[in-house]
């Protein structure tokens, strides 16, 4: 997108276009040359902390069935609007949406190749809506817990407007971590089917099954040693780091300093 479109005077469009145009023949586009992703787009969004907020959660993420409703971003930015804005009330809302899908992407090419399991190859959209609540001021949880149940609620099903059937991929995992008994939100049933036979065959004693959230997973063939289901309960409901929200978020200052100083730019210059 060219600068040139920015308000301002004649004077300073005029400039922003001389700018623009100097660029424009310092720098060649090389359409044969392939940069990947998390060395071009996704280092500069992705979050290198621990978690968006040091505050107990409900994490909730969905991919399209199918070309989303027409107004389904409308809608989700209603239910974020709900949201945003409360952290004096204990609520903070955390939301990502991501685009796939199309001819020529990777998610529909690497699907035709049938290498990996991954499924769910005719998605078009992905999106997040967590929440996370301080548990510790009244109300916060409940009013968490009420938004979450409606996004997933109008959100998918047969009349939803993000997918009719709930469809996840793994870097949104949420709800229950019994592999046995959410299966189908993560894998077609051929696929998990192929996957489970793999599984049986290259680990029949269950050496890499170390927790319940594993294909082929069920009570009656889980090692002794595995230990009980873990439900989302008993993750989001974990007490706070022993740290104040200051020293928190210090914390992640600090290692972002160490991080730039490493790439060789001026900390003084870019952090106060």
């Amino acid at each position: 997108m060219s600068e040139v479109a920015s308000t301002g005077s004649w004077w300073e469009r005029f400039k922003l276009w001389i700018k623009q145009k100097i660029f424009n023949l310092i720098e060649k586009q090389d359409n044969g040359k392939v940069t990947p992703m998390s060395k071009s787009i996704t280092e500069l969004w992705t979050y290198e902390g621990t978690r968006e907020f040091n505050y107990h959660f409900l994490k909730y993420g969905q991919v399209t069935d199918k070309v989303a409703s027409p107004d389904w971003s409308e809608w989700g930015a209603t239910r974020v609007d709900a949201m945003a804005g409360r952290s004096n009330e204990g609520l903070m809302v955390f939301t990502q949406c991501q685009n796939f899908g199309g001819q020529n992407s990777a998610v529909t090419k690497n699907g035709r190749r049938k290498q990996t399991s991954y499924a769910w190859r005719n998605t078009t959209i992905g999106y997040n809506l967590d929440i996370f609540y301080n548990h510790k001021m009244t109300g916060a949880q409940t009013l968490a817990h009420d938004w979450h149940g409606v996004n997933r609620i109008e959100g998918v099903g047969p009349n939803g407007k993000f997918s009719t059937t709930d469809h996840r991929w793994f870097w949104a995992s949420h709800d229950r971590l019994d592999m046995h008994k959410v299966w189908k939100y993560y894998y077609s049933e051929e696929d998990y089917a192929q996957c489970c036979k793999v599984k049986a065959e290259v680990d029949p004693n269950g050496m890499f099954t170390p927790n319940s959230f594993v294909v082929g997973y069920t009570p009656d063939s889980a090692p002794k040693r595995l230990a009980a289901p873990v439900n989302e309960a008993t993750i989001t409901d974990q007490p706070e780091e022993a740290m104040d929200d200051a020293a928190f978020t210090k914390g992640h200052a600090d290692r972002a300093k160490i991080r730039a100083k490493a790439k060789g730019f001026n900390v003084a210059k870019f952090f106060r």
